[in-house]
């Protein structure tokens, strides 16, 4: 039996997303698995870090999954010309340092899903909500429901 917790964005929120296919993957290999949420939407490295240490020394997971690349990207690319590289690794050490303290048994893994090099952000150079805004709703939901989920399934082979 395997916990897994994950800790992230929207993404990892997603019902057709990597961690269900990661949760079906695990079960094909005869591996029990407990899946456990705990992201938050639109969260990257710095607000997850402050909650990291509570969320996972309460459920104390086999395996942490820690997917903030979007919108750690998100940040950065919103930050340019001067971003705030050193804070967003700062956090990251954060994570893993509380968490290891917190959880020793827990092995923390950092997945990196960067999607912000799509069309729409090298376009306008916007990313998350202002991206959105400038963009067709049909383009914006394919994206969402048919590029991002393509993109999942390599996760979880």
């Amino acid at each position: 039996r395997c916990k897994i917790c994950t800790l992230g964005g929207s993404i990892s929120l997603q019902r057709a997303g990597y961690r269900s296919g990661l949760v079906k993957a695990f079960e094909r290999r005869g591996i029990e698995v407990e899946d456990c949420p705990l992201s938050v939407g639109t969260a990257g490295s710095k607000p997850l870090a402050l909650v990291a240490g509570d969320r996972v020394a309460t459920e104390r997971p086999n395996l942490l999954l820690v997917e903030v690349a979007v919108n750690d990207g998100d940040e950065l690319l919103e930050g340019t010309p001067l971003p705030d590289v050193l804070g967003l690794l700062r956090a990251a050490e954060g994570i893993v340092r509380t968490v290891k303290h917190r959880s020793p048994g827990t092995t923390v893994v950092f997945l990196e899903m960067f999607l912000r090099d799509d069309a729409e952000a090298s376009r306008t150079l916007k990313s998350g909500a202002e991206a959105w805004r400038d963009t067709d709703t049909g383009d914006a939901i394919g994206w969402y429901h048919d590029v991002a989920p393509r993109l999942h399934r390599h996760v979880c082979r």
